[in-house]
């Protein structure tokens, strides 16, 4: 059995009603399942999340300057995540994350 309903709108400025196909971002709905499954494997002793980002995904950019901590907190001074960078964008980030005794708002922001 599924009930398959829309609810709301899906267009707000024509008042255009859902349908059981209307697709809606998710935006951040992952993040903290995202947070919990992480922790569940430090308690697992699977990984640690004050390791170096590095030991998990050696690829990523200044990955051995970020700790999963930083991502989870978002203190590690990557942009926005997309499956794929903007055009305008050479590279993820060109700058390491700051270091804990200089960061801020503002030095965690790295743009594209």
């Amino acid at each position: 059995f599924v009930y398959r309903k829309g609810f709301g709108v899906r267009n707000i400025e024509d008042a255009v009603e859902p349908d059981d196909r209307t697709r809606y971002p998710i935006g951040s709905n992952t993040k903290q399942f995202t947070a919990a499954s992480i922790l569940m494997l430090q308690d697992q002793g699977k990984l640690r999340v004050d390791a170096p980002l590095s030991a998990y995904l050696p690829e990523i950019p200044h990955a051995h300057q970020v700790t999963l901590r930083n991502l989870l907190m978002h203190t590690g001074g990557y942009a926005e995540f997309r499956s794929s960078p903007p055009p305008s964008a050479s590279r993820w980030c060109s700058r390491p994350a700051p270091s804990a005794s200089t960061r801020t708002p503002a030095t965690c922001c790295c743009r594209w």
